[in-house]
């Protein structure tokens, strides 16, 4: 999910902790993405339309569209839904039965929603929508951020070995849990690998990790609107049994959803990362 902290002043300092085995030139095809403050964009048919300019984004459960792009794509609105984030909730207009193809990748029956993005389109002004699990969950995937590419279905699985740490992540609602510790000795978080985050949110009302330099006044900027948060500095942050320097974080004061996901994970810390089910593979820290 689009997830961003407004007035941040530390920047984030994550170093390369990891090696992984380059993509050969003559290897390097996959769909391009487009990368805007880290976040990964690919162009999309709809419907046989486009190409529609979308942001890969793991952790929403729906493909996203702004009311222009769906009246383009030909949308029939067949259903409503509930648009929940941690600012709150909306009702908005959707197509279940979309047909999306990303190069020669394509699904149909596909759950598309129908909602305003200024958050998405103030990354990029040409942006059409959001690429959710509704199509990215029908099969591996494979986010390249150091070559700009995406690999879908059999040809994910095909680079997936070039990654060199494997992970055993358990799913909760289609979302990907990554089991992450924010302090030395302490217990892991489950946080949701998420492409269209930007910060490690952490949901805690209690026994929150302990975070450090705090940036007084910060806002979590999500789809349907902002709320206050604590933004600072964990000391400690380690993935799969890898540590990672200090890292720009943000504690929300809610509880655990009862999806089971504790926050989140931003996917483009890493060079490249992979998602096959309960399979997790990623590389080197940018």
């Amino acid at each position: 999910m689009f997830r961003a902290a407004l007035q941040s002043g530390l920047g984030l300092t994550v170093a390369a902790v990891l090696q992984w085995l380059p993509c050969p030139a003559s290897d390097v095809q996959g769909e391009k993405i487009l990368l805007r403050d880290g976040m990964p964009f690919v162009d999309v048919r709809i419907n046989g339309r486009g190409p529609f300019r979308m942001l890969l984004d793991t952790g929403t459960a729906a493909c996203m569209l702004t009311p222009d792009a769906a009246r383009k794509a030909g949308l029939v609105y067949d259903h409503r839904s509930i648009l929940t984030t941690l600012a709150g909730e909306k009702i908005i207009p959707g197509d279940s039965n979309t047909h999306i193809q990303v190069g020669e990748a394509s699904e149909t029956g596909v759950e598309a929603v129908v909602t305003e993005l200024p958050a998405v389109r103030a990354l990029d002004p040409k942006a059409d929508g959001v690429l959710g699990r509704s199509f990215l969950g029908r099969s591996a995937y494979l986010i390249d951020y150091g070559h700009k590419r995406l690999w879908l279905g059999s040809d994910a699985v095909r680079q997936a070995d070039r990654l060199p740490v494997a992970v055993t992540a358990p799913e909760s609602d289609g979302r990907t849990l990554l089991p992450v510790r924010l302090e030395p000795g302490g217990r892991a978080w489950r946080l949701t690998l998420d492409s269209g985050a930007s910060n490690l949110v952490v949901d805690c009302a209690e026994r929150c990790p302990p975070i450090h330099e705090v940036q007084p006044g910060s806002r979590l900027i999500t789809f349907v609107g902002e709320r206050s948060v604590v933004q600072g500095l964990l000391r400690h942050v380690e993935v799969g049994g890898h540590s990672m320097p200090a890292a720009e974080a943000v504690l929300v004061d809610s509880r655990p959803s009862g999806s089971g996901d504790e926050g989140v994970l931003p996917a483009k810390w890493f060079s490249a990362v992979y998602v096959n089910d309960k399979l997790v593979r990623f590389a080197a820290a940018r």
